[in-house]
């Protein structure tokens, strides 16, 4: 079944939206950073539910976010959430725990997070929750990863069916689901769920170039970020500074008429973000008016 954000090639498509991601203007308070944003004219915010930001497991979670959920409305931005968080849950070890760690305490823990991710999105009606696999633990066997993974993602999924929430799937560098082709075996193992298309990882690791990849897959694909990178090399880069062809990837997404937050911004990028967010619109804007020719 396809999205409710995917329009079907051959009908009227929605213009491409941008959304900024907050672990790029980590530097700001949320408040200042969703001012930039809406003043930069972006069409929403990719919220990275983590300290300082929006701690999910502070006071007062549901005042918080129907607090957000308000101001958002007057700002006029679209929301989508990342599930991903550097030492909120464990201070000593970034992005741990995770769905596949070795503990069970460990495991637990990471779903409440997401349980909590998942509450917010509800609360503050987002488009969609986007998650990652989290890294194999050293010395476990990749397919034990993989049954923890498809046990405790099922879990999770059962709670966002019931939320009617939509859930996206972040393959990451060094992850276990780390390409287009690892989702694709999660796809089989916890159905439900969407792609959430990196770019930039794409472009340095897969053999198809990601427009390509964008038209193969267009009704499982329920988010995107955008950013560059060189071959063989996954750090992701700011537009224009790798070898992407971004205006290809423009031009292949509004070709299939995607309807999602187009999630850009650099964690690396949060000292500069007062100036990075309008700079990053201005190029995408410019890159689209050289798809559309």
């Amino acid at each position: 079944m396809l999205s409710s954000w995917i329009a079907i090639p051959g009908t009227d498509a929605m213009p491409l939206r941008f959304a900024y991601r907050t672990c790029a203007c980590a530097l700001h308070r949320l408040e200042d950073a969703l001012e930039l944003i809406a003043e930069a004219d972006y069409d929403g915010v990719c919220l990275c539910v983590d300290f300082p930001h929006f701690d999910p497991f502070a006071d007062h979670f549901e005042g918080r976010a129907r607090a957000l959920a308000m101001r958002l409305e007057t700002l006029g931005l679209a929301l989508v959430i990342e599930a991903r968080q550097r030492f909120l849950l464990n201070p000593a070890a970034p992005f741990e725990p995770t769905l596949i760690s070795a503990e069970s305490p460990g495991r637990s823990t990471a779903q409440r997070y997401l349980a909590r991710c998942l509450k917010l999105a509800a609360l503050i009606r987002a488009e969609g929750v986007r998650v990652a696999s989290g890294v194999v633990p050293p010395g476990m066997p990749p397919e034990e990863a993989r049954v923890l993974l498809a046990e405790n993602f099922e879990t999770m999924m059962a709670a966002a069916r019931r939320g009617r929430i939509k859930v996206s799937v972040m393959p990451e560098a060094g992850a276990l689901i780390d390409s287009v082709e690892q989702w694709k075996w999660l796809e089989k193992a916890a159905r439900g769920h969407s792609l959430a298309f990196d770019v930039a990882l794409a472009h340095a690791t897969d053999e198809h170039a990601p427009e390509e990849t964008i038209c193969e897959l267009a009704p499982r694909i329920g988010s995107v970020t955008l950013a560059d990178s060189l071959h063989g090399n996954p750090e992701a880069l700011p537009p224009g500074q790798g070898g992407a062809d971004l205006v290809a990837v423009l031009a292949a997404l509004e070709e299939i008429g995607f309807g999602g937050l187009v999630c850009v911004g650099l964690s690396s990028q949060s000292e500069t973000a007062h100036r990075a967010i309008p700079e990053t619109l201005r190029m995408l804007k410019s890159l689209q008016r050289r798809s559309d020719q």
